[in-house]
């Protein structure tokens, strides 16, 4: 009896050994305690060896080669992971010498030389960058004929150099285009396939980085272009020229139209609702009102059209404006769509962790009370064994649905937020091998 008794302890530990030493068990068990520990806890800290990251790093970039979209998301990197100070600068230079070493690798490919304008946008110093910008612009405009993403760039870079003449042509080309890629989309995806190829990598999810610039850079150089060629429309129109500063406005408004309906995110249509907005502003050279709303601004200019007997141009700008605020409504009502699953998910993911630690627990409880009452001997043995199996089954049944629902839930939040996961964020600081 005394040799069953040990035989069976020796089965139970031996089974409860090896089912929570096992890689995948282990992990999630282990994630689930760390989920819930406080945020200043040590053991709540994941930490990534620089031997493990540089590991995922060089496979990860193994199983990306060839990927133009993919090696764009890699070069823009060190940027998106920089926290701020010269820590920017070195990863400014650096991305853009990234994608340098990209572009030469594929230089007829348009996503490629839009995420190089891009690179190139996020300088500081971008006074000594607006030549590269023009030159980058000008072969995409030549690759990709009737797209008026490239054609806007180069106007925003030359504009913003002061060749006016130069700038307000390419505007118009820009305007005349009947399609707008920015192509951020396409780097947007490429990205989504460095990230899976890091997961298969470490072998866990791994959030992506903390933001992504590409977007932001464009836009934000668009729309010092745009306020450069209003500047320019204003003054010609203070000057008596009003004709001129009206084919400005809108070449400008039909270009920020173009962006606001063929980008591929949200965030590019509002950018594209500014530049047009822009257009709008200083109607007949008036000085510039801080503060004004953008419907105070659209009226204004609607008006002064009507005014000047612009009936044509007053039904086209009316028929934006009337755009420009259906976007911002739908903005607003994303807005609350994404607070509103965000808390979902955030409940969804700790409701799950809460749920797996409590079996985990309420298992390991069993295994120890099972191998309690066989060393007693106690006659209430065959009662626990069901209950004991219950729980067990309901804990290694549960674990691989909580695992994956824990990952939706993080992917979307690491998505949505500016948090990193500490795996990638310790890739995204190291070198990459080129």
């Amino acid at each position: 009896m005394i040799a069953r008794r040990h035989y069976l302890i020796a089965v139970t530990a031996v089974t409860a050994a090896v089912s929570l030493c096992t890689p995948g068990t282990a992990r999630f068990v282990w994630g689930q305690m760390r989920g819930i520990l406080p945020a200043g806890h040590a053991a709540s800290r994941a930490e990534v060896k620089e031997a493990d990251a540089k590991r995922w790093a060089a496979g990860a970039r193994k199983r990306i080669a060839g990927d133009a979209d993919a090696e764009c998301a890699v070069a823009f990197m060190p940027y998106d992971a920089a926290q701020g100070g010269e820590d920017v600068r070195t990863a400014t230079l650096t991305t853009i010498a990234r994608m340098n070493n990209v572009r030469a690798r594929y230089p007829k490919r348009p996503s490629v030389l839009a995420a190089s304008i891009g690179a190139l946008a996020l300088d500081r110093n971008r006074t000594t960058r607006l030549g590269e910008i023009v030159a980058v612009a000008a072969r995409g405009e030549r690759l990709d004929p009737g797209n008026g993403f490239f054609p806007a760039a180069r106007s925003a870079a030359l504009l913003q150099q002061g060749r006016n003449a130069e700038g307000l042509a390419a505007l118009q080309r820009a305007a005349a285009c009947l399609r707008w890629n920015d192509h951020v989309g396409d780097v947007a995806a490429g990205r989504v396939r460095l990230v899976q190829a890091l997961e298969r990598e470490a072998g866990v999810p791994v959030p992506p980085a903390p933001q992504f610039n590409m977007d932001l850079a464009l836009s934000a150089m668009l729309s010092r272009g745009a306020l450069t060629a209003a500047d320019v429309a204003a003054r010609r129109e203070a000057a008596g020229r009003p004709a001129e500063g009206i084919a400005i406005r809108h070449a400008l408004m039909a270009t920020g139209a173009r962006m606001r309906a063929g980008s591929s995110t949200l965030r590019g249509s509002r950018w594209g609702c500014g530049l047009e907005t822009t257009a709008a502003t200083r109607p007949g050279g008036a000085v510039r009102v801080r503060a004004q709303s953008s419907e105070a601004t659209w009226a204004a200019y609607i008006q002064w059209l009507r005014a000047s007997g612009r009936l044509t141009e007053e039904a086209y700008a009316s028929s934006e404006a009337r755009r420009v605020a259906q976007v911002r409504e739908i903005e607003r009502r994303q807005t609350h769509r994404q607070d509103a699953m965000r808390r979902r998910a955030m409940i969804l993911d700790l409701s799950f962790r809460l749920m797996a630690l409590v079996l985990a627990v309420l298992a390991l409880c069993a295994i120890v009370a099972m191998a309690a009452l066989m060393i007693r001997g106690r006659k209430s043995l065959p009662m626990a064994v069901p209950a004991i199996c219950t729980v067990a089954i309901l804990y290694f049944a549960f674990a691989p649905f909580a695992a994956h629902a824990q990952r939706v839930g993080e992917r979307y939040l690491a998505a949505d937020s500016s948090a990193s996961g500490p795996s990638l964020a310790a890739s995204f600081h190291l070198p990459w091998p080129e």
